[in-house]
Formats: C-alpha cells, sequence, structure tokens
C-alpha cells in the first residue's frame, strides 16, 4: 500500500511547514478570540442586538471550517501556496474593511466573505501538508503546530482590550488585518513535491489497512464521468465509519466550543467583572489550551492512556464547569474554571485530530479528511452563535446557555462510547475474518 513504502523525513524540512502551521494557528485563534472582546463594543457601535454581531463572528468562525474542502481541492490544482498566500491576503483585507465601514451589512459580508473565507484557505491546507512529512512523529508534530492556538488565545485577548483602550476597536481591527497579512508568508514556505500529485483517472477508495483501520486508498480506476467530482472533492471519505463517528465527536464539542469562545468575555461582563478583568479569562482559556494540549499530546505519544479514555475523562470535565461557569461571579473564580473548560476542550479537539490522520494509509487524502471533517463541524458554529445570543437577550444571563453547552458535550461523550463499541466490534470482526 502507499503507506507502507512511504519513507518520512521525520523532520527537516518538515519542520517549516510545522512552523507555518503553528504562526497560522496562532494568528487564526488570536483573531477569533480578539472578535469576543470587540463584540460588546461592536454591539453598541452598530446599534444592534448581541446575537446579532454574535452571529456574525460564529458565522466567520464556520466558514473557515465548513469552507475548507473547497480550498483544499483548489490546492491541487494550483498549488497549495498559492491557495495560502491568497488567504492569508484575504483576511487581512476583510479586517482592514471592517475598521472603515459604519454599515453592518459590510461589516458582516466583510467578516464573513472576506476574513472567513481567508481563513479556509489556510487552516487545513497547512496542517494537513504536515502527514506528507511525518507518520511516526505525527502526533510530536501536531502537538508543535498546534501550540500557536493557545499562544494566540493567551496574547490576543488582553492585547486586544489594551488596543482598544487606546486606538478603539476600529483601530484595532486595522492592526490586527495588518499582523495577518503575515500568513502570506506562511505560504510561501510551503511547497508540495510534484510526485504526490494525483493521476486523473484515479480515484480514491475505501480499503482497510495492515492496522485494521478503514482507510481511504487509490486503487482501482474509475470512468472519468462518473468519477470527477468524487475525486476532485474527495468525497470517498464518507464511505469510513471511524471517520463519521469521529466527525460527530467534533461536531458536538464545536457546538459548546465556539459558543463558548464567541461568548467567554460578555459572560465575564455580565457577571458583574470589569472589563480588563474579563479581558483575562482568553488568557486562562489559552493557558487551559496549552495545558491540555502537553498532557494529551505526551500522554498519547507515550501510549499512558487510551484515546477513549482521554475524549472520556475531558468530555466529563467540560460537562461539569460549563454547567457550573455562569454561577460564579468571582474573578479568581471565573479564571479557574475557564482554565480547566480551556484544557478539556483542547484535549477533545486534539484526539480525533490525531485519530482522523492515521484513517489515511494515502497521505493525499489526510486533506480530504481534516477539510470534511471541519466542513460538518463548522455547521455547528453559526448554530451555537445564534441560539447562545438569543437565549441571553431572551433571559439577560448565560445560565441557560451553558446549560445547552453542557448538554452537547453530553452528545460528544456518548459519541465516544458509541465509537469505541463500533470500533471494538470492527476489530473483531476483522480478527476472526
Amino acid at each position: 500500500m502507499a503507506s507502507s513504502a512511504k519513507v518520512y523525513s521525520e523532520g527537516g524540512r518538515g519542520w517549516l511547514i510545522v512552523f507555518s502551521a503553528c504562526l497560522t494557528q496562532f494568528i487564526l485563534y488570536g483573531n477569533l478570540k480578539a472578535t469576543g472582546v470587540l463584540l460588546t463594543n461592536q454591539t453598541l457601535e452598530f446599534e444592534t442586538k448581541l446575537y446579532a454581531i454574535g452571529l456574525i463572528n460564529s458565522l466567520y468562525y464556520s466558514m473557515q471550517s465548513s469552507l475548507s474542502p473547497a480550498p483544499v481541492a483548489l490546492s491541487y490544482k494550483v498549488g497549495v501556496r498559492i491557495v495560502v498566500v491568497v488567504g492569508g491576503l484575504m483576511i487581512g483585507m476583510g479586517f482592514l474593511v471592517v475598521s472603515q465601514t459604519f454599515s453592518i451589512y459590510i461589516f458582516g459580508l466583510a467578516m464573513i466573505c472576506l476574513t472567513g473565507l481567508g481563513s479556509a484557505c489556510v487552516k487545513e491546507t497547512t496542517f494537513a501538508e504536515m502527514a506528507l512529512y511525518f507518520h511516526e512523529k505525527y502526533a510530536l508534530a501536531s502537538f508543535v503546530a498546534k501550540l500557536g492556538a493557545p499562544f494566540g488565545m493567551m496574547l490576543y485577548g488582553p492585547l486586544t482590550q489594551l488596543l482598544m483602550d487606546a486606538v478603539g476597536w476600529r483601530g484595532t481591527c486595522m492592526l490586527l488585518g495588518v499582523f495577518s497579512l503575515n500568513i502570506m508568508g506562511c505560504g510561501l514556505l510551503l511547497r508540495r513535491s510534484k510526485s504526490l500529485s494525483r493521476p486523473e483517472n484515479q480515484a480514491l477508495t475505501v480499503t482497510v489497512s495492515s492496522n485494521g483501520y478503514e482507510s481511504l486508498d487509490e486503487t482501482r480506476e474509475e470512468p472519468r464521468c462518473c468519477s470527477d467530482v468524487i475525486k476532485q472533492m474527495g468525497l470517498d471519505v464518507f464511505r469510513n465509519g471511524r471517520f463519521i463517528f469521529l466527525t460527530l465527536i467534533k461536531y458536538f464539542s464545536g457546538f459548546g466550543y465556539s459558543g463558548f469562545v464567541i461568548y467567554m468575555v460578555p459572560n465575564a461582563l455580565a457577571l458583574g467583572l470589569e472589563p480588563h478583568e474579563a479581558s483575562f479569562t482568553t488568557t486562562a482559556w489559552g493557558l487551559g489550551n496549552l495545558f491540555g494540549l502537553c498532557v494529551t499530546a505526551f500522554a498519547i505519544q507515550k501510549k499512558a492512556i487510551s484515546e477513549f479514555a482521554v475524549l472520556g475523562i475531558s468530555s466529563a470535565v467540560a460537562i461539569i464547569c460549563f454547567a457550573l461557569d455562569p454561577h460564579i461571579s468571582l474573578f479568581i473564580g471565573q479564571i479557574g474554571v475557564t482554565l480547566i473548560v480551556g484544557a478539556a476542550m483542547e484535549s477533545v479537539f486534539l484526539v480525533p485530530v490525531i485519530m482522523t490522520r492515521y484513517l489515511a494509509t494515502d497521505d493525499r487524502t489526510v486533506c480530504f479528511f481534516y477539510s470534511w471533517q471541519n466542513f460538518i463541524t463548522g455547521l455547528s458554529y453559526p448554530f451555537s452563535g445564534l441560539v447562545s445570543g438569543l437565549m441571553f437577550d431572551n433571559t439577560g444571563s448565560f445560565k441557560s446557555t451553558f446549560l445547552l453547552f453542557s448538554a452537547t458535550m453530553t452528545m460528544t461523550a456518548i459519541c465516544n462510547v458509541v465509537y469505541h463499541i463500533y470500533t471494538s466490534r470492527s476489530k473483531k470482526k476483522e480478527l476472526q475474518s
């Protein structure tokens, strides 16, 4: 099979790809956290409801996940480098337009169509490139690349508040746009080997790899007229049962994750914290992400605990903390619970990323697994942003909203159990046959 013959560098130029993915994650997740800090001021500026700006921000977040299959397919046609460079330019231009507009409609279009679409061009195309260079060390490479996200969360929150106090939210958006242009430099570091381009008359098919996991491989010829769409978009990933369950885990956890990230600061303000105190909840979230990332990556790399156990423990912690969060009004309490939730949610997100990578025996299909998984996950983001904002506007607090987050994490835990049962039965059938 493709994977058995492939010799991975396990380093070398691969670390440049990891650096690009890390800086990209730093900027993308930092921007996401900045939008949460800017949310209240933008609501006042445009004289609208909280849920309206929250919906725009969640759609922006959704776009970078839901549209990722299209840029991934496009990268095979025009090259990954140009897709990422154009994406970085769109992100920067989107924030610059937002900083100048006085219309909420133009604000929404810029955030969703420019910044969101640009993020979609960048997010999975950079991250999936690592699979071309790492196999045994993929968990380590993922850990290093994903370090950018918690550090972005930690730094962008307080920094955004400081900039907003100094130059206003419009000046802050302008600076966010300028810094986001660094993603173009990340794109220039990417280079996909010509040997990885797929023959035009070959389609992706599902096989079973030697390790017992259902995988994608390129093992049969299909008529071009029937397979062009499937081949170019990687739709064969939906034939993989494990992929479906891992995607459901990310879908339900994504609902709580996106809602919490968007409304974390408004929740702290609603509980009576000062603006500068509320901004530090983002730092606590980032520190929690970093802790969860380190512990989870180490545990999985050393095989100290199973992925099933990691997901189960993390989901249980998130369920409890989401339910408690809106009842804790002290600053130190908010910092503590946010840190714990951040660690739990990072573990819940990291485990499916690592497990999904090993569903593919052909490295060229990894990006399709990730992009379609993020497409499904991204569908939960606008729903989370809209429902969470509406519940706050109707009740005046986030108590019911955070109970909803807790419920979606309960669904995550249930999907984890079902996935474990499904995998165990599949392996038994394979051994019997």
